[in-house]
């Protein structure tokens, strides 16, 4: 698939706070191409 999109899940606030911190992150068109390389 094109697009993976995580289920979070956890057992402590810290997690859930990293969790939705990670819900504002922008990645450049750079960064993804590389990405998409790295998983074949």
């Amino acid at each position: 698939s094109p697009v993976t999109l995580p289920i979070p899940g956890t057992s402590s606030v810290e997690h859930l706070e990293s969790n939705c911190g990670a819900a504002t992150l922008e990645l450049s068109d750079d960064q993804v191409e590389e990405l998409t390389k790295a998983a074949g």
